[in-house]
């Protein structure tokens, strides 16, 4: 099992923060948002991980170099162009089989979320798993709609009072290689990006079995 990072993005709702390094290496209590999530991954028993990076990906290869220090064996694939979450996993991931544990860099997650993805994939034997936690608004949100543990929907930012339920995409997964199926029949969205959830949505759609995770942990968006 591998674990992919998110960080290529530039951060521009952050700025000037972000005028000269990626969010994710913005320090916080003493390190770089982005080692929290490495080293929650590498804690869950992850440790050959992936880095998605574009925008300023020197400071981020500089810093963590090879991973030996952090313990965890990292290698880096550029994003050239920032065309959404599916098309930045399917530059890291279109040619592995193996399953992969997603994490978008801009959230602060503990390993114990992680842990439990693992552990209910291995009971399952799903074809992907979504983390889940509930939120006052999610409004902002892309909302999950569930039946028996079993995704049904998502919806990205319903309207403020409109949304079926307080469940959101938390930015953590666990996928098969099926994803990357579903990632070659994904179009553009409104917003000129390929986004994950509606790859996820085609896999629903097609049958396949997406379940959500919900957990109570710490979970913070750095990004909002």
């Amino acid at each position: 099992m591998r674990g992919i990072i998110l960080t290529a993005g530039e951060g521009t709702r952050m700025r000037p923060l972000t005028l000269t390094r990626p969010k994710t290496m913005l320090p916080v209590g003493g390190k770089p948002l982005l080692q929290y999530n490495l080293e929650a991954l590498r804690d869950a028993g992850v440790k050959d991980i992936t880095l998605v990076v574009g925008y300023y990906q020197e400071v981020v290869e500089e810093y963590f170099q090879d991973g030996e220090k952090f313990g965890v064996k990292i290698e880096y694939v550029t994003q050239e162009e920032r065309l959404g979450t599916a098309h930045a996993i399917a530059t890291a991931g279109s040619s592995m089989n193996e399953e992969v544990i997603i994490l978008n860099g801009d959230i602060l997650v503990q390993s114990q979320v992680i842990k439990s993805l693992i552990e209910k994939y291995q009971r399952t034997n799903c074809d992907t798993i979504l983390t889940l936690t509930e939120v006052d608004d999610p409004s902002s949100f892309g909302v999950v709609e569930l039946q028996n543990d079993k995704i049904t929907d998502i919806i990205e930012k319903p309207d403020p009072g409109k949304a079926p339920t307080n469940l959101i995409n938390a930015g953590i997964y666990l996928f098969t290689p099926k994803i990357f199926e579903a990632i070659k029949k994904t179009s553009k969205s409104p917003r000129g990006e390929y986004e994950i959830t509606d790859s996820i949505k085609i896999q629903i759609h097609g049958g396949e079995e997406v379940l959500g995770l919900t957990f109570q942990d710490r979970w913070i968006d750095i990004g909002r």
